[in-house]
């Protein structure tokens, strides 16, 4: 597999990853949206894991904005104001949403791009291919379009995902 995959680096599969995820989310959204769900139950799980992907990076980024804030507003060191640090921490976390964390300049962006892709494996495409494979087996709604492709879409940034994890795993995180 290594030989097959090795000439493929990781950076340019970045931004593949970048338009597969917006393809991938919009389609887990319309596939919420668009069915009936077994219970629901399962639809709020489903609803569930799709923000928590969204909302929950925004929760761990604006509790350490807050405690950055404090620490450096309690120091001497007024080097950036507020607005910048809000700007930086959006920027940021719009980069950690859409995978396109390579493209900012910070000094450990390698680990964050895995670190995203992780928050995105276990907090929505897993979920996601459970739910949508349970409701669409149960309501045998395999052969209706959008679901084949909602579920096709999940299963190939799962794949894709677990990739790069693996490359950057196997080569010691060197893009």
């Amino acid at each position: 597999m290594g030989k097959t995959y090795g000439r493929y680096s990781v950076r340019s599969l970045s931004y593949i990853i970048f338009y597969l995820n917006l393809w991938d989310i919009v389609t887990d959204i319309t596939y919420y949206l668009s069915r009936d769900f077994v219970s629901v139950g399962l639809g709020r799980v489903c609803l569930l894991s799709l923000l928590l992907n969204s909302l929950g990076i925004l929760v761990i980024l604006v509790v350490g904005f807050a405690v950055n804030c404090l620490v450096r507003y309690q120091s001497d060191d007024h080097r950036t104001t507020l607005c910048e640090d809000f700007m930086e921490m959006t920027q940021f976390w719009h980069a950690l949403y859409f995978k396109t964390v390579l493209e900012l300049p910070q000094v450990n962006n390698k680990a964050i791009h895995r670190t995203s892709l992780l928050v995105h494996l276990v907090l929505e495409a897993i979920p996601q291919l459970i739910i949508q494979g349970i409701n669409n087996y149960r309501l045998d709604q395999w052969l209706y379009p959008l679901s084949l492709l909602s579920y096709s879409s999940s299963i190939t940034m799962f794949l894709v995902a677990a990739f790069t994890l693996y490359q950057t795993d196997k080569y010691g995180g060197y893009y």
